[in-house]
């Protein structure tokens, strides 16, 4: 039995139309369908959609997934969302047969196993790429969830620390000035 995801990635390539589509949805037990009008594709939209070796290759329309239960049509434009942006919540866009992860609004590759822990918090992808991170730029792994912290923004070594209500935080570099400068982008 295929996974969500791949029947998913299907859809979005063309291989299966909507109703098979959502057939294979519900013996997969997904908990949810695709509705005419409301995020499904065309043909047409299908058929000009293109991806290209890179993220910022993709061109077209494709499907956001929030993991809300729900999917969105989004349209994507040179490797971003258009008239979209998630600011730092964690979220896939599957376009013509590839899923995508989206960081605020630009598209990159998902971090898989091999990845190390921190890549998923990587939210700056359209400045530079996990893959690519200085050492200075990775969080501590201490850091990222300190109860203590709930609410407030610390800066320790090159990162800006930010704590939700419940002490969980995301990261950013100090200065985008430096950060710029760091990788050679300034």
């Amino acid at each position: 039995m295929k996974t969500i995801k791949e029947i998913l990635q299907d859809y979005t390539s063309g291989k299966t139309p909507v109703e098979e589509t959502n057939a294979a949805l519900a013996a997969a037990e997904a908990g949810y369908h695709l509705e005419p009008g409301r995020n499904t594709l065309t043909e047409e939209e299908i058929r000009e959609t293109t991806i290209g070796q890179y993220p910022d290759m993709a061109n077209g329309y494709g499907l956001l997934d929030t993991g809300t239960g729900s999917l969105d049509k989004v349209e994507i434009r040179d490797g971003k969302l258009v008239n979209a942006d998630l600011g730092a919540m964690a979220a896939l866009v599957i376009v013509a047969g590839h899923t995508y992860a989206v960081q605020g609004s630009v598209l990159a590759e998902p971090a898989g196993a091999e990845a190390p822990w921190w890549a998923p918090y990587h939210t700056f992808a359209g400045a530079v790429a996990w893959q690519d991170e200085l050492p200075r730029y990775i969080p501590e792994k201490d850091m990222m969830s300190r109860p203590k912290y709930a609410g407030q923004t610390v800066i320790k070594g090159g990162l800006r620390y930010i704590y939700d209500a419940e002490g969980n935080a995301q990261y950013q570099p100090k200065s985008m000035g430096d950060y710029d400068k760091d990788h050679g982008r300034i």
